[in-house]
């Protein structure tokens, strides 16, 4: 399965003993809408057994269905889960992104089909909350996602009520709530306005893989894009200011590392198109060493 839900059948003669490479051949090979470079097998993108509990890469030589066989013993080693809901745990395949592909080499990517993938997995990590941004970076975010997924503004179809039913798609739950309405201030724009605002600012002409670009350079400068995530709980107040204290550490020995100055930024992330014509995200705010702390610090309050 794709991070888009695109669902990819192959047939296989003996499913039980086919590797992660034979599969990823198969796909490669006998999917035509796919189509991908024949790179993107080992480097670009890996198979991987994901479930609500556990989110595990494959290997090249891995067998996808034994490793199925041995989920529950997988399970009890690296979750906490009690038994019941052991059972129920059930797995699926995907293709995503190679955890072990360096960011760098991912910024001169410029195969659309592998943008597309790459695009839908790093806004499944930000609508998830995996990515945490500041409200006004995740409202342009959406606004690009809409002008992907929905085609240019049109204001007969595309209004605040058309959005507000549909804003979980676009944003990620925290930057949902309107912070004004226990004041019933209604002169504040919720949501669905902001969103609506991003969106038709974006020019009607802006081709298709400026606005992947545009969306993966934010995530690009994000310090935690490209992480594999599991999900766990600290049970007591000392193991918590510990994780605070290792992260507060990883912060200061960013900060004696030498910044990236913004030509070096802009050189890794130019477009080779026309010039920009979509809302800019601002190279030097995402750089910042008081922006990547922040960035940090609200990581270490959503996990742990």
């Amino acid at each position: 399965m794709l991070m888009n839900k695109v669902v990819l059948c192959v047939e296989l003669e003996n499913s039980s003993q086919a590797t992660v490479q034979e599969l990823m051949e198969l796909i490669l090979q006998d999917d035509q809408d796919l189509s991908l470079p024949a790179s993107a097998r080992d480097v670009f993108f890996s198979l991987w057994l994901v479930s609500p509990m556990l989110e595990l890469q494959l290997t090249s030589y891995q067998r996808p269905y034994h490793t199925r066989q041995q989920w529950m013993t997988l399970l009890l080693k690296y979750t906490s889960a009690s038994t019941k809901h052991l059972d129920k745990d059930e797995p699926e395949l995907f293709l995503r992104r190679n955890v072990f592909y360096d960011k760098q080499d991912e910024m001169r990517i410029c195969d659309m089909k592998i943008l597309e993938l790459l695009y839908e997995e790093a806004k499944f990590n930000v609508l998830k909350g995996r990515y945490p941004c500041d409200i006004q970076d995740c409202d342009v975010l959406a606004g690009i996602q809409a002008r992907l997924e929905l085609g240019p503004y049109n204001p007969q179809i595309h209004t605040a009520e058309f959005f507000r039913s549909k804003i979980t798609d676009y944003l990620p739950d925290y930057a949902c709530k309107n912070r004004w309405a226990f004041l019933n201030v209604s002169a504040k724009p919720g949501p669905e306005h902001r969103l609506l605002d991003r969106y038709r600012n974006i020019p009607t002409n802006t081709i298709r893989y400026k606005l992947l670009r545009k969306y993966l350079e934010f995530c690009w400068a994000l310090p935690y894009y490209g992480s594999a995530f599991s999900m766990g709980k600290l049970k007591n107040l000392q193991k918590a200011n510990m994780m605070d204290k290792l992260i507060s550490k990883f912060v200061e020995e960013l900060k004696q590392r030498p910044s990236w100055c913004e030509d070096q930024v802009d050189n890794f992330i130019s477009i080779p198109h026309e010039d920009d014509d979509v809302h800019p995200i601002t190279t030097k705010r995402l750089s910042s060493e008081a922006y990547l702390e922040e960035k940090l610090k609200r990581l270490s309050t959503y996990y742990f």
